[in-house]
């Protein structure tokens, strides 16, 4: 789900997550890295004509230790005086997290290559997913650093509304064309890159946050609201592994092999608005990516003519780890009512669309007596904790919300019932993973929440 946010400083952040990365050598208390300032903002609002945005910030560690990290920095790009052009930036911490500096910036996919398929993709956007490849898979080597993002052609809202007033100001996104996720590589810890592939196609954005159908460009001319967004990267069985969330209307999917079943009238069809997960996979040789496998379908909703369409209640935020009994844990956020963060459970993570349409809420897991309850605010992320010896892992789950807790598993198992209770989870309010920012609240496109941008996701060193 695609939102805006004014955040003031971010940083801390990279070395939390870091510090999540790192084997411990005997204790917690093994590694204590002290954060420092990624990046500084200005105190205006997060308005992308005014170039002081930075959202959605993630981290990764490379095998020598250095950690590198990035963001997105919304901003007009001076030489085109619009979306196209713009890049990602890198910043790289040799000291934890304590100091950062500048790396690179990555750039969109038709100023990587000459390859006219990527002609189109002139933005480098939003929504970087950082990844160290924990093994080999195909022809890439273990080590490399993939970054896995959302590119964009150019936002015809913006230029459309600059045209009939140089005046005008944006308050919200605008309208995109083209939005798809794009894979990079390097080979030399995030100084150089090269676009790999395109991992997953999307239409034009049609506005986003609270501006979801209303900031749409005269050029859109049905209205379409078809973007893809938050890629999540791991590697399963000797395959990569991409999570997402998808906005194109789909009418179902097989029960059998989860593959979604994409409306005829995607492109020109009323919009549901609507939003699934899914994942797609690549053996790392062949040209293309798998086609999408549903993860979570959300409700079904009624459209016109009699038509069906998933993803009512617009599950996001993909975030997948195994627990030490094997099974795995997919957790999200939903806003089709009830509990805005919620989970699913798989023998296989690759088949989650065996478990239910909608999940189970958060607030089912067990929790320590006398723990915080787990808060429910949406964007929860989870990481792997690396525990007190070489065999032990330990998921944690951040339930990002207006507290921002954290909650621990002791033990590492999943909370099926059929195992019996042998989940222990402690809730608290996070104090590591601190991001400094306003008090703007972030609004999603369809219903009013607030989204934590602290926090990093899955730690990227661990071999499945």
């Amino acid at each position: 789900m695609r939102r805006s946010r004014a955040v003031q400083v971010l940083g801390t952040f990279g070395g939390a997550a870091a510090m999540l990365a790192v084997p411990m050598a005997t204790s917690a208390q093994a590694y204590n890295p002290t954060g420092g300032i990624l990046y500084q903002l200005g105190s205006e609002p997060c308005l992308k004509g005014r170039g002081n945005c930075a959202v959605y910030p993630k981290s990764a560690q490379l095998p020598g230790g250095r950690l590198v990290a990035s963001f997105e920095k919304s901003t007009v790009v001076p030489a085109t005086g619009s979306a196209a052009g713009q890049t990602l930036p890198v910043y790289k911490s040799d000291d934890h997290g304590t100091s950062w500096q500048p790396l690179s910036e990555v750039k969109a996919p038709a100023y990587l290559s000459n390859d006219p398929k990527y002609a189109k993709y002139t933005s480098n956007w939003t929504n970087p997913y950082l990844y160290t490849l924990p093994q080999d898979v195909g022809q890439l080597k273990r080590g490399t650093l993939l970054l896995a993002s959302v590119v964009s052609g150019d936002d015809a809202y913006y230029r459309e509304h600059k045209a009939a007033d140089p005046n005008w100001t944006p308050s919200n996104d605008g309208d995109r064309s083209d939005l798809a996720i794009a894979l990079y590589s390097s080979t030399d810890g995030g100084t150089s890159w090269q676009v790999l592939n395109v991992i997953a196609t999307g239409g034009r954005q049609g506005g986003s946050a609270g501006a979801i159908g209303q900031n749409v460009a005269t050029a859109n001319t049905h209205q379409q609201v078809d973007p893809v967004w938050e890629p999540y990267l791991m590697v399963y069985q000797g395959q990569l592994v991409c999570y997402y969330s998808d906005e194109n209307d789909y009418t179902g999917f097989d029960p059998t092999t989860g593959v979604a079943t994409l409306d005829t009238a995607n492109d020109t069809a009323t919009d549901s608005h609507g939003q699934i997960l899914a994942h797609r996979t690549w053996n790392g040789r062949s040209a293309k990516w798998s086609g999408p496998v549903v993860d979570v379908a959300g409700l079904t909703q009624n459209m016109d003519g009699g038509k069906t369409e998933i993803g009512g209640g617009r599950p996001g935020m993909t975030n997948v780890v195994r627990t030490t009994d094997g099974t795995w844990l997919l957790t999200y956020e939903y806003w089709g009512g009830g509990a805005d963060t919620r989970y699913v459970l798989a023998d296989n993570p690759l088949e989650f669309y065996r478990s239910s349409t909608t999940g189970g809420a958060v607030t089912s897991l067990p929790v320590d007596t006398g723990s915080r309850p787990l808060a429910t605010g949406g964007s929860p992320v989870v990481i792997n904790l690396p525990g007190e010896g070489w065999s032990t892992t330990r998921p944690a789950a951040a339930m990002s919300g207006s507290t921002r807790a954290v909650v621990v598993t002791g033990c590492g198992r999943s909370t099926r019932r059929r195992r019996g209770p042998d989940t222990a989870a402690t809730s608290s309010t996070s104090t590591a993973p601190a991001v400094s920012r306003s008090s703007t609240t972030r609004a999603p496109r369809r219903s009013p929440t607030r989204r934590s941008t602290s926090g990093g996701r899955k730690a990227p060193t661990t071999d499945w």
